[in-house]
């Protein structure tokens, strides 16, 4: 079957299947992957050999043109990292979600993610490579470091070539601490990589991505999503998050019953997940950074977004299969 954003009634053939399986089974099996990353900071880059075990570039699944054509964003080191950029059809704005995919998965694996989002928010999307995924593995290996130098080359790329400014974006899985953004959501966060498998105080040496130490140096509004059910990145991880965040720069935290970390689209339902988003993009468009610095640690007050007929939510049947893999997924470019 093919896809287009706006037709996200379909299932997965065996191959796909097979595919998913695999990607979900080597996120059980090493550390939890790496959407969450909140890189404001380079407190450990992190040796290669534990870098072997934190990072698991799968099999690449895309090409230049397919499913989508990409472009590329050069990094400090002049490495060449593929990207999507999809502007936004619904109107013309300059609010845009950079978009991280996790630890064992690719751009193009993230592919049908990214066209649900395209069909239901009122954004444009960057989703952009890792310096040792995909398209980039010949670029280098995969590192704490080179992650960093990834989302910055992603955010300069923006400013460059459509000036669209850091504090024009939302950033859904990561953010840097040189750039001031406009907004941050986290889904299914660890605190750091080893406290994922470990409490022991002696892990803490190798540990990397402490989101933990970071997470209360964010200026910009948060929501956080969890699974109370997560079986990969345990729910405390998310809620020991919220707690650090700046009362200031809270938004909501939404967790959700029976949820794993998987599973979080089909146990809130679609129409709910999009909804949030919606709000949390309304929020950050109207949230005022020098009120809330002046605010002296109060949360801030939240509207209730109002009904709009411009923006309408695709809410497919609620046994439709979402895919990490856009073997099948018609070209959009």
């Amino acid at each position: 079957p093919t896809r287009t954003p706006n037709s996200l009634d379909f299932k997965l053939s065996p191959a796909q299947q097979q595919q998913q399986q695999h990607h979900q089974y080597q996120q059980t099996q090493t550390l939890p992957d790496l959407q969450t990353l909140l890189a404001s900071t380079h407190s450990i880059m992190g040796n290669s050999v534990i870098s072997k075990y934190v990072f698991i570039p799968p099999e690449t699944t895309y090409t230049e043109s397919y499913p989508y054509k990409v472009t590329y964003a050069q990094t400090r080191s002049n490495r060449r990292i593929p990207a999507y950029f999809i502007p936004c059809k619904k109107t013309k704005t300059k609010t845009t979600i950079l978009y991280s995919h996790g630890n064992a998965a690719d751009i193009g694996a993230m592919f049908d993610f990214l066209l649900f989002l395209h069909a239901n928010l009122p954004v444009n999307i960057l989703h952009y490579e890792y310096i040792g995924y995909g398209l980039a593995k010949d670029q280098g290996s995969p590192s704490e470091a080179s992650t960093y130098e990834s989302v910055e080359a992603a955010l300069e790329y923006l400013q460059h070539e459509h000036e669209i400014m850091p504090s024009d974006c939302i950033i859904f899985g990561t953010t840097a601490s040189k750039y001031k953004c406009k907004g941050l959501i986290l889904e299914c966060p660890f605190t750091s990589c080893v406290r994922v498998v470990t409490n022991n105080i002696f892990g803490r040496a190798v540990d990397m991505f402490l989101n933990i130490n970071k997470i209360d140096k964010v200026k910009s509004p948060v929501m956080i999503i969890h699974g109370k059910e997560d079986s990969i990145v345990p729910f405390e991880h998310g809620v020991e998050l919220w707690k650090r965040v700046a009362h200031a720069y809270k938004y909501k935290n939404v967790w959700v019953d029976k949820a794993d970390h998987h599973s979080i689209i089909p146990n809130l339902t679609h129409g709910k997940y999009i909804e949030h988003m919606l709000n949390f993009i309304e929020h950050c468009d109207t949230f005022d950074s020098t009120a809330a610095e002046s605010s002296n640690g109060a949360p801030p007050q939240q509207k209730q977004r109002k009904k709009s007929t411009l923006y309408s939510i695709s809410t497919p049947s609620e046994d439709v299969e979402f895919s990490s893999s856009p073997r099948f997924l018609k070209n959009n470019s």
